[in-house]
């Protein structure tokens, strides 16, 4: 896992972040290393827009190994690299031996997910989060024994820091999971107060800085962002770039901003129920397209040690490598394998997809999701040699669907 990485960087050189989110984590960053707070970098001001999780692990990792962008990626490395003990020690757990095997193999082949490691998004941390939340339900017993209980509603607490809008997966995959083992109320009851004491926190903080108890205010921004009147069917995403979108929040501060935002997605919604409901359908395959943020941070300059051919192949083999555990595990979801952990991971795929469809949707905020349909994928492939009809018709739609997607994503790009 580690070698695959490093390769992977060698052969695009170091990182130069170019102006986007990445920049506002590393704003957010050295806000935290001067000031101890997380301050908007065009203001100065407190604030809630982006996760705290983040820019606090990137303010750490400053403290003890300095602001090198190498730094960064070695650390994203190593994150990286323990997703992928749990995820496969998950399998072993529940599937056996040799279901882990393949889930290590399709862990390996998904380069899309690798190259974050190369990026400042949240990815890694938050799949981290997500994959170590799975991992406590059967490692550490967390439906039965109480410190396992806790040690999830912590670990479900963090996720939400990390990413508010991924914390919905984290029941998904518990409801998913239900039928491993009997529940007992009691592991609920503690796993729900930890997780809103490490929640409670943050949303404190954001009441007294900023007057609002929400976990943070980009999610009220991005229902709106994909329910207005200029948001397009297609890659609805594209709306946040135009002007035209930000007109009504002229002038106001961070948390009327997120009201005001709830309100008008809401009044849009209701005024246009059935352009919404088409919206939503149309931002799946906008979801469930093949990630492309490496190619598209490569044409902005995110690799300026490399041509952009060497670049474009590069991408092309990424591609080509990630489609392989992409089309499996798709497959665990349209018909999932007759194990308790495969269910779990289609439930938080279903969540994950859901969310997006009802937002904004990009194949960025998939990837967490992909990750733990992997010992279900495990699963479709062994069924797949055992020549399973099913698992055949399974996958063969999987494929013509997922590749469909990725042709339409290249002719509208």
């Amino acid at each position: 896992m580690v070698v695959v990485r490093l390769v992977l960087w060698a052969a695009t050189g170091a990182p130069a972040p170019v102006a986007d989110d990445q920049h506002d984590y590393l704003s957010l960053r050295d806000g935290l290393l001067a000031t101890g707070r997380l301050l908007a970098p065009a203001t100065g001001l407190p604030t809630a827009f982006r996760d705290p999780g983040w820019p606090a692990f990137l303010a750490a990792l400053a403290a003890v190994a300095g602001r090198s962008i190498h730094a960064i990626v070695l650390a994203q490395v190593l994150l990286q690299a323990i997703t992928g003990a749990l995820l496969v020690d998950l399998a072993r757990r529940s599937l056996g031996t040799r279901a882990a095997r393949v889930t290590a193999v399709l862990y390996l082949l998904d380069l899309s997910f690798a190259t974050y490691t190369l990026f400042v998004y949240t990815e890694s941390l938050a799949a981290l989060a997500l994959v170590a939340f799975a991992w406590s339900h059967v490692a550490l017993g967390a439906r039965q024994a109480p410190r396992g209980a806790a040690a999830a509603g912590a670990l479900a607490g963090a996720l939400g820091l990390v990413r508010a809008s991924a914390l919905p997966l984290a029941p998904a995959f518990a409801l998913g999971s239900a039928s491993i083992e009997p529940v007992r109320a009691r592991a609920w009851i503690i796993a729900g107060v930890v997780m809103a004491l490490v929640l409670g926190a943050w949303s404190a903080r954001n009441h007294a800085a900023l007057g609002t108890w929400s976990l943070n205010t980009n999610g009220a921004m991005n229902a709106y962002i994909g329910n207005n009147e200029h948001t397009p069917l297609v890659h609805g995403y594209r709306a946040m770039t135009d002007s035209a979108v930000w007109q009504p929040f002229a002038g106001l501060s961070e948390s009327a901003r997120a009201a005001r935002a709830s309100r008008l997605a809401w009044a849009f919604v209701r005024s246009h129920p059935g352009l919404s409901a088409l919206r939503a359908l149309a931002r799946l395959p906008d979801a469930l397209e093949p990630d492309r943020m490496f190619l598209g941070l490569a044409r902005r300059g995110q690799f300026p040690a490399r041509p952009s051919g060497l670049l474009m192949l590069l991408g092309l083999a990424i591609l080509a490598a990630t489609l392989v555990p992409m089309v499996l595990a798709f497959s665990a979801v349209l018909a999932p394998p007759a194990h308790p952990i495969a269910r779990a991971g289609a439930a938080t795929f279903a969540a994950a997809l859901l969310l997006q469809a009802l937002t904004i949707a990009h194949p960025r905020f998939t990837q967490p999701a992909w990750l733990l349909l992997l010992p279900g994928a495990a699963v479709a492939w062994v069924e797949l040699r055992a020549g399973n009809r099913a698992r055949l018709v399974a996958t063969a739609v999987s494929a013509l669907a997922l590749g469909a997607i990725a042709v339409r994503q290249l002719v509208l790009r």
